[in-house]
């Protein structure tokens, strides 16, 4: 349902409209189901999620990793689709294929992006952004203010690396180094007492966010959070494998069965 709403904006402005600020979240969405879908089909028998066709899984995969591709020009969703095609080439090979196949997956993810408006219109706008922010144009484009958020949340980190600020108190601390840094600095004088570049409780990063604000302790935490299901999973497919050999090399051997 979210592929057909964001593919029926492509022809209907209104609805494109409608959706965009939530194209991180969808793209994201998007993105993981491609993977999840396109898995299905490459799997084993026993490690399927369901008994409905490969095919239907497949065209699902096509489905949402096109959406995400063209119809989003969140690069969030570009990012993700990239990074999980190459992690499925990885997981559906072995031997010398796996670093053949996710040499081949990146450049197809390349050749698709080029076709993609979509993805051919943030790149540019990420590069100008960028190169604007680094020769100290304005950083009030898309990727300045993020670099902006990224510059000040990392200096704050480097003051108080062990615990961080708080997560109470991150943002009333980035408001001061804010302010302070656009004093001194004749080029962004216009800045201080800017709400949208002081005030700001969140450094569109989770990474450095947890850095600031718990330190060393919140980013551990962070990681045991976002890779402690992945180690998990890594773990049980080992412990199956010295049971019933490598669980994805059911993949082909499924799929031909």
């Amino acid at each position: 349902m979210l592929a057909a709403w964001h593919l029926s904006g492509l022809v209907t402005p209104a609805i494109a409209e409608a959706l965009l600020p939530k194209w991180i979240t969808a793209g994201f969405i998007l993105a993981l189901s491609a993977y999840l879908a396109a898995r299905d089909a490459l799997a084993g028998s026993e490690e399927r999620l369901g008994a409905w066709p490969r095919g239907a899984s497949a065209a699902l995969a096509l489905l949402f990793a096109l959406t995400a591709a063209v119809a989003i020009t969140g690069r969030t969703g570009h990012l993700l689709l990239a990074t999980l095609a190459l992690v499925l080439a990885w997981q559906a090979t072995r031997g010398w294929l796996r670093i053949a196949a996710p040499a081949l997956a990146l450049v197809a993810v390349a050749a698709a992006g080029a076709l993609s408006p979509a993805v051919r219109e943030r790149a540019a706008e990420t590069v100008r952004d960028v190169r604007g922010f680094g020769a100290g144009g304005d950083i009030r484009t898309n990727s300045g203010v993020r670099l902006e958020f990224w510059r000040l949340s990392t200096a704050a980190f480097a003051e108080r690396p062990a615990i961080g600020w708080g997560y109470g108190g991150f943002a009333r601390k980035y408001a001061e180094r804010a302010d302070a840094a656009y004093r001194v600095d004749p080029a962004r004088q216009a800045f201080v007492g800017d709400a949208s570049l002081t005030r700001v409780a969140h450094p569109h990063n989770e990474w450095l966010y947890h850095a600031a604000a718990g330190g060393v302790v919140g980013v551990v935490l962070l990681a045991v959070v976002a890779l402690g299901p992945m180690l998990a999973l890594v773990l049980r497919r080992t412990g199956a494998r010295g049971r019933a050999g490598p669980p994805m090399t059911h993949l082909r051997t499924g799929a031909g069965a």
